[in-house]
């Protein structure tokens, strides 16, 4: 259960590179990573060995206004073990906070390169803004976004 609770801090610990401003951050990513974090899933496997983690079936990680779903999520770590390196997640993968929507049929976060890859029907939505794409690549340090596979984009103009 330690490990467990360990594990799912990590998680959310991290997101908070997600803001570097409060115009451009993704929901309150920033806010909730000091709130406590519940997980459900029909099923965890941990591997300390491997430094692996597999959460499978209706997997639900909720920390204050944030929510992830999947039906499959792996967390693996740096060969000491001492971070989380990658975060994949897929099967219907959504991520909400504080109204941002992410959104995509797999979506795996490298932690070390700031980098979030949506994969499959992606889509990221703030505030009436939308991006669709097959694939969407996510800086989560300086924000930029390359999109790919028939993009569209519905863009509403601030109100004065």
């Amino acid at each position: 259960m330690i490990l467990l609770r360990a594990i799912l801090v990590l998680i959310f610990s991290t997101t908070h590179v997600f803001a570097q401003d409060e115009a451009g951050q993704f929901g309150s990513l920033a806010k909730d990573s000091r709130q406590p974090i519940e997980a459900q899933a029909d099923k965890m496997e941990i591997d300390e060995a491997t430094g692996l983690v597999q959460m499978s079936g209706q997997v639900e990680i909720v920390q204050g206004l944030t929510t992830l779903t999947a039906e499959f999520v792996r967390l693996e770590y740096t060969e000491d073990q001492s971070e989380i390196k990658t975060i994949y997640a897929a099967g219907s993968v959504y991520l909400e906070s504080s109204g941002d929507v992410a959104k995509g049929d797999e979506a795996t976060y490298k932690l070390a390169e700031n980098m979030i890859y949506l994969n499959g029907n992606a889509m990221l939505k703030q505030s009436e803004n939308t991006l669709n794409a097959a694939k969407i690549e996510l800086n989560t340090e300086t924000g930029s976004a390359v999109m790919t596979g028939r993009v569209s984009t519905t863009l509403m103009p601030r109100g004065d």
